[in-house]
């Protein structure tokens, strides 16, 4: 096997990361730095245009342990040219350009085999940006994947670029746009008796709402056309992502697309500035401002049987037990520096408490689960990684219960927690990890 060397790729070992990283490839195939990833199940791979997002990336890796360049030569991690091949001595991987001009690499000492590359991938493609080129024949539209993305108005094909400083304005204007058009969203269903869940501003993100109607669960994904600029590019890549992320949230996943004028006024740094100049117009793209891509029609509250029990999804137990221990530390004045409610995440929190930066393991159990047990392999990956960067490690057991529940192991007449009703919950703080109590 293979892996695709395009633009400046950077490639490691599929085994250094499954040492080094909680959840090894998986981790980084499921949250990669942009949508080139790839591997061949010995060698992973991403691809980059821009030398600074090259090297962020590189210095995330070695922050996990794996280290670039020691001796003059590449140990755990190569960085590669799409022409040149490798950019620094390396023993442990082999490059070519085939007869059709792709380049590919694999792990030496192995057949090169079959070549892996990312999702929407197209062959031929030099990706080298052509600094001749006109700039009145060039449209900045967006930013994505840390690039900046420009419409060729003579071709009408898109065109990748490393970051300008002379779109940084254009950049700053099109994510505030797009947290406005978020907001907008959010009232929309708030005011139709909508409960919040998740929000997320960024255009890049997954997803941008999870909101809850009674007993109905759903994923929200908002598509903003601003004056011919697609700030949320919804290609199947992305697409099957969300609807992948729906399934595991048990949730309907709609799709929110407008199309957005008017220009913001100066000045303008917050949607409060967006809102007090009611500077936008906004009409949906598309006859259902919420295009339910289940069934490609309109989602609507007389389809949905709000009678039925529907038991808590995992995530949604996972996402309600870290909102408590969350909620917790910010009344106790806790500063939270982050959160992630991810299934696969680790930690859940990062909190600053008593001005040592904490990261905690969050585990939260209802029926049928009915007590917690911490991975151990994973408490002893977060112990260790916390103490070679000098934060504290702690956990937290949460339970959550239906209201006639004690919250006995034993008890057989225990029932599941139902989306939309009352529940109880026990959660009694932060904990000694199990290995540090174990000795």
């Amino acid at each position: 096997m293979s892996v695709l060397v395009e633009a400046i790729t950077v490639v490691f070992k599929n085994s250094k990361i499954e040492e080094r990283i909680q959840g090894g490839v998986e981790t980084i195939r499921q949250d990669p730095p942009n949508s080139t990833f790839r591997t061949d199940g010995l060698l992973c791979a991403v691809g980059f245009m821009d030398p600074r997002a090259t090297e962020k990336f590189v210095k995330t890796l070695s922050a996990a342990g794996l280290v670039f360049i020691e001796d003059g030569q590449a140990r755990d991690i190569a960085v590669l040219d799409q022409h040149r091949g490798l950019t620094a001595l390396c023993d442990w991987v082999e490059f070519t350009k085939l007869e059709d001009g792709t380049s590919c690499c694999w792990l030496a000492g192995h057949p090169m085999g079959e070549l892996a590359t990312y999702e929407n991938w197209t062959p031929h493609t030099d990706l080298t940006f052509n600094e001749k080129k006109a700039v009145d024949s060039l449209k900045f539209i967006r930013e994505e994947d840390n690039l900046d993305v420009y419409l060729d108005l003579e071709t009408g094909k898109e065109i990748f670029h490393p970051h300008s400083d002379s779109n940084l304005l254009q950049r700053e204007e099109n994510a505030l746009t797009f947290k406005t058009m978020v907001k907008n969203v959010y009232e929309m269903l708030i005011a139709d008796g909508w409960y919040s869940i998740v929000v997320k501003t960024k255009a890049t993100d997954p997803f941008h709402l999870v909101m809850r109607y009674r007993n109905q669960l759903c994923v929200v994904f908002v598509e903003v056309d601003w004056q011919g600029r697609k700030l949320t590019a919804f290609t199947a890549e992305r697409k099957d992502r969300f609807l992948q992320m729906a399934e595991e949230f048990t949730a309907t996943p709609l799709v929110s697309s407008f199309k957005v004028t008017g220009e913001l006024p100066d000045g303008a740094r917050s949607v409060q500035d967006t809102e007090r100049s009611n500077c936008f117009e906004f009409t949906s793209n598309n006859a259902a401002v919420f295009q339910n891509l289940n069934t490609g029609k309109e989602w609507s509250a007389e389809e949905c049987d709000f009678d039925e029990e529907i038991v808590l999804s995992k995530w949604e137990i996972h996402d309600f037990g870290i909102d408590i221990v969350k909620r917790s530390l910010e009344e106790e004045g806790h500063q939270i520096e982050y959160f992630d409610s991810s299934l696969d995440a680790a930690p859940h929190i990062v909190a600053v408490i008593n001005g040592v930066k904490t990261n905690i393991l969050v585990d939260t159990a209802s029926y049928p689960k009915r007590t917690i047990s911490f991975d151990p392999d994973l408490c002893r990956n977060l112990m260790d990684f916390s103490a070679k960067n000098g934060c504290d490690f702690k956990t937290a057991s949460v339970y959550i219960a239906s209201p006639d529940d004690p919250f006995d192991p034993e008890n057989q007449l225990a029932v599941p927690v139902y989306r939309g009703q009352q529940a109880r919950i026990r959660y009694e703080g932060l904990e000694v990890p199990p290995l540090i109590k174990d000795g």
